[in-house]
């Protein structure tokens, strides 16, 4: 009888155990606190672009004479780079941003590439500059503004290129630059 006894005691300790973690863990679920965050983005059916028969182009500014190229500020004549943009936001703003080296003694210019080409040296004293389809200069690493797509989201602009020189006593080389543009549109 002893046995018995000891055997429900042990019985009723287990069961009051049980019941006590039982009673725990429903209070612990009581006492964490919910958490909502509201996620937002957007999909867009566009990807403003240059067309891929586009994306690397080679503009010859030709051939100049330093006797046309003298005096600081002389110009070459005007080379255009037209180029088209595809899958723009209808009827969007479209703004480009030229990026490449800076010229050393006019940062609004692009920098000819300081590089020995087929055992020629690179031209001084000259650089690159770029203008929009006013003919007005785009300072490098600035963004234009007012571009504009049409209905169907294409733009076709034109910029254009022409060497001016950046200090007196040009030497002649090699006048070969690099460019690239960033595409922002809304």
């Amino acid at each position: 009888m002893i046995n018995v006894r000891i055997n429900q005691i042990l019985s009723l300790l287990f069961l009051s155990s049980l019941l006590s973690i039982t009673s725990q863990l429903g209070h612990t679920e009581d006492t964490l606190s919910e958490i909502n965050f509201e996620l937002s983005g957007t999909v867009r059916a566009w990807a403003c672009g240059v067309m891929d028969s586009e994306s690397q182009k080679v503009i010859d500014l030709g051939k100049h004479s330093t006797k046309n190229l003298s005096s600081l500020g002389d110009r070459s004549l005007t080379v255009a780079i037209p180029f088209s943009l595809n899958s723009c936001p209808p009827n969007g703003t479209v703004n480009i941003t030229i990026t490449g080296a800076k010229d050393p003694n006019n940062n609004e210019l692009l920098a000819l590439d300081n590089i020995i080409v087929n055992g020629k040296n690179p031209a001084k004293n000259i650089a690159i500059e770029i203008s929009d389809q006013n003919k007005k200069r785009i300072p490098i690493g600035t963004k234009t503004t007012g571009l504009k797509s049409d209905l169907n989201g294409k733009l076709s602009t034109t910029l254009y290129a022409n060497y001016i020189v950046t200090k007196s006593q040009v030497e002649v080389g090699i006048a070969n630059s690099k460019m690239q543009f960033s595409i922002e549109y809304e």
